[in-house]
């Protein structure tokens, strides 16, 4: 019934891929998990209630993000002109030639030990 689970190596899948990459997806779906089942136990609630508590947890990660710019890479062109506004730590914009040094933006790829 399932023989193809036995042809499936998972060193060969695992090989690849960074060391703490399965801890981060594991901590992931539990915050996945986490969140839905919270919004479940709410959802029989008052609606504006839930409403709240949602617009409250992504305006605290939002807020976050914009104070310690420490946003993920694809939203550094949201929050760059938010961050004008908003207040933040001391925080120097990197030059566009020290944008592959940190990580955030270019299209160059890593190189291959």
């Amino acid at each position: 019934m399932s023989y193809w689970l036995a042809a499936l190596q998972w060193s060969k899948v695992t090989e690849k891929l960074p060391p703490d990459f399965l801890s981060k997806t594991g901590v992931f779906l539990l915050i996945v998990l986490v969140i839905v089942i919270a919004v479940k136990i709410y959802q029989g609630s008052n609606k504006i209630m839930l409403s709240i508590l949602l617009a409250a947890g992504v305006g605290i990660v939002f807020f976050s993000w914009v104070y310690n710019r420490n946003e993920p890479a694809f939203l550094t062109p949201v929050i760059e002109p938010l961050s004008s506004f908003f207040p933040t730590k001391e925080y120097t914009r990197p030059e566009a030639g020290d944008l592959d040094k940190t990580g955030k933006g270019g299209n160059k790829p890593k190189p291959k030990p």
